[in-house]
């Protein structure tokens, strides 16, 4: 497996390992002209939304339903793009992901689309334009109709990504072409490309209160999905150390975790997933009483509180719930020795998080810690 070593974004605060969310897999094998298909297509403002509006015909969804609902743009911004419409500026491409059913999911653009869409159906005025200040404070059906024609027919520049394509292509692709945008994080990537059972228990046990009280991610982590991530790499290794799904951990991370998810959604009924949310929530509520987000992190440095570790997470929640499966109490003293001795070392936690041999001596771990 590849070492992840790639830079944070400094613009959240996260925690401790948390650089995977953005690195790309090192060696791609490959062959791009073979294995990626992209269908190029031109498609008004109207037709866009009639697609949109018929969600159940099988056609595009905007806002997947496991979707984070934010809006991060605010109505400046908005107003700037339809202006750029109505001017005749072109904007930058969309992509979707076509799934093998064939609904087309909204990966990149999805902000633009909301602009236009909440324009379209009278729930934005515009403010603040400067070109065109004369339609400041209109909505479309208050534009005069040559204006409104000049919206309705509009075309936007689609690109979709066709299945089967690999996962790391995938997601070399998105992180490439999403940079003039508001660029995605994998786990948001992710979450657009894999919804189903797996989408839906991380999107609820986020929500759960003695997860947040124990993880105390901030406001800006969780809009990145960077709860989710935690969780789901938790449920992920979890699965595949109790031999409940067959995805190997091989290749990058990005391919085990998109591995695993395709599988947990295709397994939802066998899996007993309904077990696995409750001891899930049992161990954060346990969690939240013996120590909470301490257990999370490291010992302080030089008299500063080190950030949540995303390592510590999963492997502290596999033990919590390997407790609660086997009716015993963790012993904390034992396992705060271990984390200070044993773990809290760059080999561990910077360097390789996810080889193969450091993510086996994690669990391993937790395990002997239990049996001992």
């Amino acid at each position: 497996m590849n070492n992840e070593v790639g830079n944070k974004n400094e613009e959240f605060e996260g925690f401790e390992g948390e650089e995977s969310l953005n690195t790309l897999a090192e060696n791609l094998k490959k062959d791009y002209k073979e294995k990626l298909r992209i269908s190029k297509e031109r498609i008004s403002i109207f037709d866009i939304n009639r697609k949109l509006d018929n969600p159940e015909r099988g056609l595009i969804e905007l806002d997947p339903e496991f979707q984070r609902d934010d809006d991060r743009w605010d109505d400046k911004q908005k107003s700037e793009l339809i202006e750029s419409i109505l001017i005749g500026i072109p904007l930058p491409v969309f992509y979707l992901f076509q799934t093998s059913s064939g609904m087309r999911q909204v990966v990149d653009g999805r902000q633009r689309l909301r602009a236009i869409r909440q324009f379209y159906k009278d729930k934005l005025k515009l403010s603040k334009l400067t070109i065109l200040s004369e339609l400041n404070g209109k909505k479309f059906s208050e534009l005069e109709p040559l204006l409104q024609n000049s919206f309705e027919d509009y075309q936007l520049e689609i690109y979709a990504l066709l299945p089967p394509t690999n996962e790391d292509i995938k997601f070399n692709l998105f992180d490439r072409l999403n940079r003039g945008g508001t660029q995605l994080n994998h786990q948001e990537m992710r979450n657009a490309l894999y919804q189903g059972a797996s989408t839906k228990l991380i999107n609820e046990l986020s929500r759960d209160e003695n997860f947040k009280k124990a993880t105390n991610l901030k406001e800006n982590a969780i809009k990145t999905m960077k709860d989710r991530y935690l969780i789901l790499r938790f449920i992920v290794f979890y699965l595949i150390r109790q031999e409940k799904i067959k995805t190997k951990i091989e290749g990058s991370i990005d391919e085990i975790l998109a591995n695993a998810m395709k599988e947990i959604n295709n397994k939802e009924k066998e899996l007993n997933l309904d077990d696995l949310k409750n001891k899930f929530k049992k161990a954060m509520e346990n969690i939240a009483k013996n120590g909470s987000d301490e257990l999370f992190r490291f010992e302080n440095k030089n008299n500063k509180k080190r950030p949540l570790n995303m390592l510590l997470f999963e492997s502290v929640v596999y033990l919590f719930v390997l407790a609660l499966e086997k009716g015993v109490a963790v012993d904390i003293q034992k396992l705060e020795k271990f984390k200070k001795d044993e773990f809290d070392k760059p080999e561990r936690i910077t360097y390789g998080i996810d080889s193969i041999e450091n993510i086996k001596f994690r669990f391993d771990s937790m395990e002997r810690l239990l049996n001992d």
